[in-house]
């Protein structure tokens, strides 16, 4: 048997502007990741949350970013990557 193929987790930058719906149906948003984590951290989100990046066409909830993001809160990933350098700038030496 085949071993089955790893999903990488969704790409989501420090950049990434989500959208959520609102328990009475409006769409809120666009808010920056940072705002998100902070707000995730004081449980303010369900998890049946319909949440979006400003990329995506269609909704999903929290548990659905949860499990494709390993188990983590999809803001939490851009705490988790490494900073992307802009035109000019050098990445710091490795220690």
């Amino acid at each position: 048997m085949a071993p089955v193929p790893a999903i990488s987790p969704p790409l989501i930058t420090a950049e990434t502007r989500w959208f959520y719906r609102d328990p009475s149906g409006a769409v809120q948003g666009p808010f920056a990741n940072q705002k998100m984590l902070d707000w995730y951290a004081r449980q303010y989100f369900p998890e049946s949350l319909p949440l979006r990046r400003e990329t995506d066409p269609a909704f999903e909830t929290l548990t659905q970013w949860k499990i494709k993001c390993g188990g983590q809160p999809p803001f939490a990933l851009a705490a988790k990557a490494p900073p992307v350098a802009t035109v000019g700038e050098q990445p710091a030496p490795a220690a």
